[in-house]
């Protein structure tokens, strides 16, 4: 798991799948007490988890496209992998038995949608294709861990054209989300919950010159 400390704002990066994320994040919440949690999550992902998943005696069937069931066969590789991401379960649970503010940072499906259609063609589509079913074969080169193997396959799925026109635009949309947070009236100190993929643009589109965050 990764972290960046910028003013009144703690930014995670965590790996979805892994259980052994959770407790990571657990005791970085723990230690920085956040009064508002913000999660890489659309707002139908969190309505999902909070309806669904908070209780542990629920159980509910998770439906994962194929991209996703190759990703959690690879990341399985490292670790037990549960779905949903045991931390951002782990993070929703924390809130609400705190009583912390949660939000998501994600666009809503509508939002998505319209962003996808605007930036993915025909041939961004065929390429995305490709590199799926080479990723659902083991061609991602060697990562040592569970997190390299998350970056470096969202790295080939948005590697060019408009896939990575998207990618880029929802971190853009991302960051200014959480800007917003920050200088808004929400509960402080606010820790926010990053798919590590997304983790290392977010916090540099979040730094400005002379005020680096220090990341570890």
């Amino acid at each position: 798991m990764r972290r960046a400390d910028l003013p009144g704002l703690i930014l995670l990066g965590a790996v979805r799948g892994p259980a052994t994320e959770e407790p990571a994040v657990l005791a970085e919440l723990d230690l920085s007490r956040p009064k508002t949690i913000v999660l890489d999550l659309s707002p139908e992902e969190l309505k999902g988890l909070q309806e669904y998943f908070v209780d542990p005696r629920a159980e509910p069937l998770v439906p994962l496209t194929q991209a996703e069931t190759a990703l959690a066969r690879a990341l399985s590789d490292f670790t037990e992998v549960r779905m949903p991401a045991p931390a951002f379960v782990g993070a929703v649970r924390w809130a609400e038995a705190r009583g912390a503010e949660v939000l998501p940072i994600d666009q809503s499906d509508e939002s998505f949608a319209d962003l996808f259609v605007k930036h993915v063609g025909y041939v961004d589509l065929l390429r995305r294709s490709r590199a799926e079913r080479a990723l659902s074969k083991g061609k991602y080169g060697k990562p040592g861990s569970s997190e390299e193997m998350a970056i470096a396959w969202a790295g080939r799925l948005h590697s060019r054209g408009g896939s990575l026109r998207l990618w880029n635009e929802r971190c853009r949309i991302a960051a200014a989300r959480l800007r917003e947070i920050t200088q808004g009236d929400h509960p402080k100190p606010i820790a926010c919950v990053l798919d590590v993929e997304r983790w290392q643009q977010i916090v540099q589109m979040l730094s400005v010159a002379g005020s680096a965050p220090s990341a570890i």
